[in-house]
């Protein structure tokens, strides 16, 4: 399995999550709903978005705080996935709404 690309970014990350298997196929689908969810709920004011790609999504998440810039960095994908509160109210994209 191909890793997703990482790219430093002003303020934070940038990562090209593309569907070259399986297993980024589904993280590619839950890029976009985190997205949603981090602007309005991360409890370290974190910014993010996921325009699409012909093969996946450009998921980018940043923040003003040049310590949470560096927190974000260090996370990476998965890690970004999984940080803070903001699981509460995600649609799954396997299961429909909660």
């Amino acid at each position: 399995m191909q890793k997703p690309r990482r790219k430093p970014v002003d303020g934070g990350l940038e990562i090209a999550v593309t569907e070259m298997d399986e297993r980024l196929r589904r993280s590619s689908a839950w890029s976009r709903p985190h997205t949603a969810v981090i602007e309005r709920k991360h409890p370290h004011g974190w910014s993010a978005k996921a325009p699409t790609l012909p093969d996946g999504v450009l998921f980018t998440v940043t923040s003003s705080d040049p310590k949470e810039v560096q927190h974000i960095r260090g996370l990476g994908f998965i890690g970004i996935m999984v940080s803070g509160h903001h699981h509460h109210g995600i649609t799954s994209p396997w299961r429909g709404e909660r």
